[in-house]
């Protein structure tokens, strides 16, 4: 079974409130705990990281804040998932595959974790954001 972490689906989730108040300007870590509802030491981790793998910037300052580095639709999960947990790779299970007489598949498993990434890659903030929101709410 494919699994992403917990940290990853608090991170996909304080993304989207970026996107909901891009308009408002820097968010801070209290405010963001706040709205998730976690804990302000969780938020400050996921924070550091989704900023360290530049999809925040963080802003200084009496009115400093974290701000999303791009815009929600050329942010994706794939970036989200691969800055929280690392590359996205698709194991071989305990059959060792690199011997095609003891596994049929061999080294499939590598186009198994290319079509992954590449749906991943395809799949953006904004359209995560946009299937919660009423028809007449979306934007194009």
């Amino acid at each position: 079974m494919l699994r992403l972490g917990r940290m990853t689906d608090y991170a996909i989730a304080l993304l989207g409130y970026f996107a909901e108040k891009r308009d408002v300007g820097p968010c801070n870590t209290r405010e963001l705990a706040d709205d998730a509802g976690l804990p302000v030491t969780t938020t400050a981790k996921i924070l550091k990281q989704l900023s360290d793998h530049g999809l925040l910037m963080s802003q200084r300052g009496m009115r400093g804040g974290y701000v999303l580095a791009r815009p929600a639709t050329e942010i994706t999960v794939c970036e989200v998932i691969s800055a929280l947990e690392g590359p996205i790779e698709m194991t071989q299970g305990s059959i060792e595959c690199d011997d095609e007489t003891k596994c049929p598949i061999g080294r499939n498993f590598d186009l198994i974790t290319s079509v992954v990434n590449d749906a991943l890659a395809k799949l953006t903030l904004a359209q995560l954001l946009a299937v919660n929101r009423p028809e007449k709410e979306r934007k194009p």
